[in-house]
């Protein structure tokens, strides 16, 4: 989670990780359970792309209605931003693909994103 280390090294934030897999649970990360008791209380979300694939972004967005800022990020995040649509989502961080061709052969040989970011290039988009 580069993001939030960055976060960490360069501010005085408080972090909630939710992960629902309880194979992916660490010291650093807590149940998805909390999520709906907790996130009405955050100041800004930054929300997984995954969540447009699992079903939880309605969810997510509603418990978080009381949060300043909203970003959705990571690169299953790659939606145009007229796709948003109604969400309240602030911005869009995500990558780009630069080499079509070098990315779908490591994605065959189920790569995972730090093997082809070299052919990728991030951007940030206010929506």
């Amino acid at each position: 989670m580069p993001l939030v280390k960055t976060l960490k090294e360069n501010g005085n934030f408080e972090f909630y990780i939710f992960e629902r897999n309880p194979k992916h649970i660490t010291n650093e990360t807590i149940t998805g359970s909390f999520e709906y008791s907790l996130l009405p209380k955050m100041d800004a979300v930054l929300i997984s792309g995954t969540s447009l694939l699992n079903g939880s972004l309605d969810m997510i967005l509603d418990r978080a209605k009381n949060a300043r800022l909203k970003i959705l990020v990571g690169p299953t995040a790659q939606i145009l931003p007229e796709f948003i649509g109604d969400y309240e989502i602030d911005y869009i961080a995500s990558v780009r693909t630069t080499d079509i061709d070098k990315t779908l052969i490591n994605l065959k040989f189920g790569s995972s994103f730090g093997l082809f970011k070299k052919y990728s290039k991030k951007y940030v988009v206010k929506v």
